[in-house]
């Protein structure tokens, strides 16, 4: 899928961090409550929390709706558009959908109301807009090396921590194909736990016409990435207050006194994955410098077409 890079860099002239603030919080609440209903959910809270008292347990409640607001701040955020299809998106009772490709629906992590954990490296997690919008959420870690263990969790998985929010990150533009429609709405479909809902009765139906139901082969195992071009290497945040103090950030938003705020072994095999995949393209740095254009062999799978 050819895009322009120029154009799906984000240049808002205003931000608003409570804006920012709200959406988390519709997206934790639906998250938290999605597949579920109420008593179900105060159930499996009282459970986690010990406590067969009501108050205690909306208490723990409060407590854990923001468990993985941290991992969805620092994930790479891209808003695609299905504008261009004539299948729009669905949704379902499970509004925001979790999905990892080495975790198909009757594995261990999607048994009942479970999920794949959102730190596993390749978990994506998408919630629609509107017919046409919807949000991705993947992980950095991933988008840097989509060629590592899908289910390893990633840098830094520490919840309840604060976290820094880049808004020039957030990719836009991307116009989705019918059968990317297609898939991303099977797999709402198969994530649901009773109930979708559709603008159109054919819609309900993706199964019938997507190209291909294996699970860890939709859009080529590549469905859901961002744009891996406009992903930059490093991510160190230096921040200067005012008053005169003075605060760091890793590019996985580790403190310069924890452990993996560098790590030289973690760089070095991401930049092996960026030098594989020039390799993969048939080309590199020093051919471009030094010797005469190669033919470039037709990429093999949805991620390299897009880096290509």
């Amino acid at each position: 899928m050819a895009r322009n890079v120029a154009a799906l860099r984000y240049s808002h002239d205003a931000f608003s961090p409570r804006c920012l603030d709200l959406f988390l919080q519709v997206i934790r609440v639906n998250f938290a409550a999605n597949r579920v209903n109420l008593a179900g959910l105060v159930g499996d809270l009282a459970s986690r929390s010990k406590s067969d008292h009501e108050n205690l347990t909306l208490l723990f409640l409060q407590q854990v709706q923001n468990l993985y607001c941290a991992i969805w701040t620092e994930a790479i955020w891209q808003i695609a558009d299905a504008s261009g299809s004539a299948t729009k998106l669905i949704i379902s009772d499970h509004p925001v959908t979790v999905y990892n490709r080495a975790c198909p629906p009757l594995s261990k992590w999607c048994l009942g109301h479970s999920d794949p954990d959102i730190r596993m490296n390749a978990t994506h997690t998408y919630f629609p807009l509107s017919l046409n919008k919807m949000l991705i959420l993947t992980n950095l870690s991933w988008v840097r090396d989509p060629y590592q263990n899908e289910q390893r969790i990633r840098p830094n998985p520490t919840l309840f921590r604060s976290a820094m929010f880049n808004f020039l990150h957030i990719q836009v533009d991307r116009m989705l194909t019918e059968d990317e429609v297609l898939q991303i709405n099977y797999i709402t479909k198969r994530r649901a736990y009773r109930h979708i809902a559709a603008a159109e009765r054919d819609w309900l139906f993706p199964e019938k016409r997507v190209s291909t139901d294996h699970w860890k082969k939709l859009g080529d195992g590549y469905l859901l990435m961002p744009e891996p071009r406009l992903i930059h290497m490093g991510g160190e945040i230096f921040i200067g207050y005012d008053s005169g103090a003075k605060d760091a950030f890793g590019a996985y938003e580790h403190k310069p006194w924890l452990k993996g705020y560098k790590d030289e072994k973690r760089e070095k095999r991401v930049g092996a994955m960026v030098f594989a995949a020039c390799r993969a393209r048939k080309h590199s740095i020093t051919f471009s410098l030094h010797r005469p254009p190669v033919a470039k062999q037709p990429p093999t799978s949805r991620f390299e077409r897009l880096i290509a």
